[in-house]
């Protein structure tokens, strides 16, 4: 079946987002969105694929990322900023 290797894409209502490590240390993420927190750890080399983040229109999504300071203490501070995701599209 060829239809099994489509791709999945964002619904109205909804954004998908993707963050790759390339990196060879554990990356934390935390997100917060208005009334909504969201907390990933993205493992070295890894990929963090959130299909089904809800969205109208669009959302900036405030951010702060850190490395394991265990693996990568020379990565430091905490990175800060803003993610801007869309409704029905992939960011």
């Amino acid at each position: 079946k060829v239809q099994d290797s489509y791709a999945i894409l964002p619904q109205a209502g909804e954004a998908q987002l993707r963050i790759y490590n390339s990196l060879n240390c554990s990356l934390h993420v935390n997100v917060t969105d208005g009334g909504k927190s969201y907390s990933w750890a993205i493992e070295s080399l890894g990929l963090l694929e959130q299909k089904s983040l809800p969205v109208n229109g669009q959302a900036n999504l405030i951010y702060s990322a850190e490395f394991d300071n265990m693996e990568c203490s020379s990565m430091l501070p905490v990175s800060v900023g803003i993610l801007a995701i869309f409704e029905a599209k992939a960011v």
